[in-house]
């Protein structure tokens, strides 16, 4: 446990060495984290008497061409293309599609579809018109690509920016995996472990170490069954309608997010291992620290996939320790709330609820900071004073706040007023009813996150 808590100590300094390492959004012209049109060529709604070789756009940050698609219309038909590819020189903010030869007159379409590094996937259309007279060769790019910073509904819209119920919910269960998955590892190696090497606790040690292996089972069989609803999820938002999901699954492997996807299911495969290796055996400590090393790959998947990904390392690494803190924390409540209690109170055994209480308090209290100060660290990086009152994104932010001070106002009365009471008498009520009620809000708290994954950033 001291061990333990040195670590924690120590973790609890990468949030601060992270705020000051990463680039701060402090006005209008700080870095952009969500991806948005910023410039075409052809602009919108714009005529051309000059030949027409190619169509390119300009966005705010960098894009993925293996996510993208440009489709140039006519009213009966698709004008043929090559493929999307990005503009040399640009760092990945323009892409273009070139032409076979110069556009016919009449009046096009332009509908296109990429994604930024902040998980969302975008799209658009608009139109522009070619003259009879289009034959003279055009100007250079630099001349002729024109702003469009706001282009105007319902020419332009965006898709996975507003949160939908389908997408919260299978964000909500992800989280809830992976607060599990992290949870059992660190209730069976700091609370379970420690609070067994007493004699004459032993017995119950071994009893919630096997309860907590189900609840790691069940929390891997969730993680198995969400992850491929939402890759499909993801897969569809860059095909578009009447697109090959297939197709896109493909492109969504291979793509920037493609290393999230490929860390969390190697991560998810060796959590199996550990809890396959750790069968019968309730006492052993290595096939936990297996599904340790696997807990600690999942969690990076968020920051990896989320908006960290558009700041940097440095912002990955933060979203990475929040989310272990906030497995610790609220995994190892539901493993004490489902298992533990149930187990220390099991056949008149109600006396050692108080030292394994004890135990939990001793490794969520150093969670709880690394989880508030990772928390305040990451939101001054990404949201200003004013866009938290004026933007969607803040809103949901400020409620995700008030949730979680709620949970851990009452956690903290747990630990100041039902754990000491706990040694003078050790009915499972005083403790089971506030735990179940801080666990019911942490879970809260984790679906205004989900929902908060897939709002964009203002």
């Amino acid at each position: 446990m001291n061990v333990l808590r040195r670590l924690l100590g120590a973790v609890a300094i990468l949030p601060v060495l992270a705020l000051f390492a990463a680039p701060k959004r402090v006005d209008a012209d700080a870095r952009p984290l969500h991806t948005e049109l910023t410039g075409a060529y052809p602009a919108a709604d714009s005529a051309h008497t000059t030949a027409i070789l190619e169509v390119r756009l300009r966005f705010s940050t960098a894009v993925q061409p293996a996510l993208s698609s440009i489709v140039i219309r006519t009213s009966a038909a698709r004008v043929e293309t090559g493929a999307v590819e990005a503009v040399p020189g640009t760092d990945g903010t323009e892409i273009r599609v070139t032409l076979p030869g110069p556009l016919p007159a009449g009046t096009y379409g332009v509908e296109w579809r990429t994604a930024g590094p902040d998980s969302h996937v975008i799209q658009g259309s608009y139109g522009f018109s070619v003259a009879e007279a289009a034959i003279v060769a055009p100007p250079p790019v630099a001349e002729r690509m024109e702003p469009q910073e706001a282009p105007p509904p319902p020419r332009t819209a965006t898709t996975g920016t507003r949160p939908t119920p389908r997408a919260v919910a299978e964000g909500w269960l992800y989280l809830i995996s992976l607060v599990g998955m992290i949870g059992t590892v660190a209730f069976r190696l700091a609370v379970v472990g420690p609070f067994g090497r007493a004699e004459e606790r032993a017995e119950v040690a071994a009893r919630i170490a096997r309860a907590t292996r189900v609840l790691a089972i069940l929390s891997f069989v969730l993680a198995l069954c969400v992850a491929p609803v939402r890759l499909l999820a993801q897969a569809g938002l860059v095909a578009g309608p009447g697109g090959s999901t297939l197709d896109a699954t493909g492109r969504v492997l291979g793509s920037a997010w493609g290393s999230a996807w490929i860390l969390g299911a190697s991560g998810t495969l060796l959590f199996l291992v550990g809890l396959l290796s750790g069968r019968g055996k309730a006492e052993a400590r290595g096939p936990w620290l297996v599904c340790g090393v696997a807990a600690l790959l999942v969690a990076m998947g968020p920051g990896l996939s989320g908006h960290a990904a558009a700041a940097g390392p440095a912002l990955v690494a933060l979203d990475t320790v929040h989310v272990l803190a906030a497995g610790v924390w609220l995994g190892g409540l539901a493993c004490l709330v489902l298992v533990g209690i149930s187990g220390a109170a099991r056949a008149g055994e109600a006396s050692t609820l108080a030292p394994l209480t004890a135990r939990f308090s001793g490794m969520a209290l150093p969670a709880v900071i690394v989880l508030v100060a990772s928390g305040l660290a990451s939101a001054l990086d990404r949201i200003t004073l004013s866009s938290l009152f004026g933007s969607a994104y803040g809103r949901t932010l400020l409620l995700k706040v008030v949730l979680a001070l709620g949970a851990l106002s009452l956690g903290f009365y747990n630990w100041r007023v039902v754990r000491p009471a706990l040694e003078q008498d050790g009915r499972p009520g005083l403790l089971r009813i506030p735990a179940s009620l801080e666990m019911l809000t942490g879970l809260v708290v984790l679906a205004v996150a989900a929902a908060l994954v897939v709002t964009a950033l203002p």
